[in-house]
């Protein structure tokens, strides 16, 4: 069962931590990398070297495995935690990074991510090198931040949930053959001219129900989805808040002014587009249909609750 950090004896021993530390640590800490082999497009048979060579010397006690099945890799990171790992490090895409993280929700572990799949969000948002190597070398100033977690239905996420046209391009995405950017941007203009907005009911408590027509509805913790697409600018993953986005009803000619505020990170300037920064919301839809978390296809039924989990899981950063 997942707790929220706010409630428990967790939160208290961790009361002590500011929004950013770096921390000294005996020499040697233990470090597992959890390397997803079928995330992104690239080949991932140099990256043990790449870890020898970018960790410090004598710094870290270096175990490297790879996770073999969906939701091994929180099995693994969960072990990690009961052995007394001071880090473990997802190598991966931000489908490999949710699942780690699962693990280390309020614990005293820490997260490293080395990006390796297709959009990588998370790390994205976080100012985290893109090369893995560079990423490995983040590791070594051994800084960390304290950040928010959310969950859609007990379903945890750690960057962006939705449901609407993203999670129609995410579900159509895991079904590809062939990853990566190119394949993500031919699939959403592809299906962008015949996606049909639906109706929700949002229920914040203590304001009225408000009924909206959406294209898509965005909960995000962080600002984007994956390769500077940012959906919520203004979203902070140490805020205690996720960014509920709207995006209305549009006509076919605004396609194009869309995709651009995205990218620029003006998104929030659109006149389709609406956001509301929450800690807990109910929506209400007409059927059960496809969500999304972190990227990756789920399945959510008529009512949907999206709650954020302050303060609960440690990350390191540049």
């Amino acid at each position: 069962m997942l707790t929220n950090c706010k409630q428990g004896p967790f939160k208290r021993s961790l009361s002590a931590f500011s929004r950013s530390q770096t921390h000294a640590y005996p020499l040697k800490q233990p470090i597992r990398f959890i390397i997803n082999p079928v995330a992104g497009t690239r080949s991932k048979h140099r990256i043990p070297d790449l870890i020898r060579a970018g960790l410090e010397p004598g710094k870290f006690d270096i175990e490297i495995v790879t996770s073999m099945h969906m939701g091994h890799a929180t099995a693994l990171a969960a072990e990690a935690v009961e052995k007394g790992y001071r880090f473990v490090a997802a190598v991966g895409g931000d489908g490999t990074m949710n699942e780690v993280a699962q693990a280390l929700v309020n614990t005293h572990t820490r997260m490293c991510i080395v990006p390796f799949g297709s959009g990588n969000g998370l790390a994205r948002h976080l100012g985290i090198p893109m090369q893995p190597a560079a990423a490995i070398k983040v590791i070594n100033g051994m800084k960390s931040i304290l950040m928010d977690a959310c969950t859609i239905d007990d379903q945890l996420f750690f960057c962006t949930s939705g449901m609407g046209f993203d999670a129609h391009i995410g579900k159509l995405f895991a079904e590809a053959v062939n990853r990566g950017f190119s394949t993500y941007a031919k699939t959403t203009l592809k299906e962008f001219a015949s996606f049909k907005p639906s109706p929700y009911r949002i229920l914040v408590p203590g304001k009225e129900a408000e009924e909206v027509e959406a294209f898509m509805m965005t909960f995000a913790n962080a600002g984007q989805y994956g390769n500077n697409a940012w959906i919520a600018p203004q979203a902070d993953v140490q805020d205690g808040y996720f960014d509920l986005c709207v995006l209305k009803p549009f006509p076919l000619w605004a396609v194009p002014l869309i995709a651009l505020r995205v990218f620029n990170r003006t998104a929030h300037k659109l006149p389709w587009w609406r956001g509301m920064k929450l800690n807990e919301v109910t929506v209400q839809r007409k059927a059960p249909e496809v969500i999304h978390l972190d990227g990756e296809p789920g399945m959510a039924g008529e009512e949907v609750h999206v709650h954020c989990l302050p303060s609960c899981l440690h990350v390191v950063v540049p």
